[in-house]
């Protein structure tokens, strides 16, 4: 059997286009925020994007605390204790059905304490630092001085999506404009 490609469109990218399309907005948005937080806080947040597995169900959670650290009303309603509780028994519940590591209650316990922080924002910030600490201990660095400058003077325009079952797998849809 033979296999014909039929090269249809292309599109060349410049190299810092090639990177997830969310976690470039997330990361511009969390550079933006030189201005409230520290620099050494923003650093911790730019290495648990560089770092993050959106598979694991602390960093999903922390990542969209992320999206909304700015809006308190809606970070409060993500973390509400409750809430957490409810998802961590139902992925629990699912994951044993289905034969799967069970997520520790720690995860739980840790981000039920984001809400405790005020501003929350702060709170959502040290959780990140957190997980990246407790998942990739001491091969986990924040960024040098030269991969510093470089992020804040880079446009940040990642135009792909990195497929969150194989992290692996790129997807090039945005860049061709195709709707999903």
């Amino acid at each position: 059997m033979v296999l014909h490609i039929q090269i249809v469109n292309y599109k060349y990218l410049k190299g810092s286009q090639i990177a997830d399309r969310k976690l470039c907005n997330l990361a511009r948005k969390v550079r933006s925020q030189k201005t409230t937080h520290n620099e050494t806080s923003i650093k911790k947040v730019i290495r648990f994007l560089a770092y993050v597995n959106k598979q694991d169900w602390r960093a999903s959670k922390i990542l969209k605390g992320l999206e909304i650290s700015d809006n308190e009303k809606k970070a409060q309603k993500i973390f509400n204790k409750e809430t957490l509780e409810n998802e961590f028994h139902k992925q629990n519940q699912s994951r044993e059905a289905t034969g799967k590591e069970l997520i520790p209650s720690y995860h739980l316990d840790s981000l039920k304490q984001i809400t405790d922080i005020h501003p929350i924002d702060v709170g959502i910030f040290r959780a990140a630092d957190d997980w990246v600490i407790e998942t990739y201990q001491e091969t986990a660095r924040i960024p040098n001085e030269n991969e510093w400058k470089r992020f804040l003077a880079s446009p940040l325009d990642g135009t792909i999506s990195i497929s969150p079952a194989l992290q692996w797998r790129y997807n090039f849809r945005n860049v061709f404009q195709v709707p999903s």
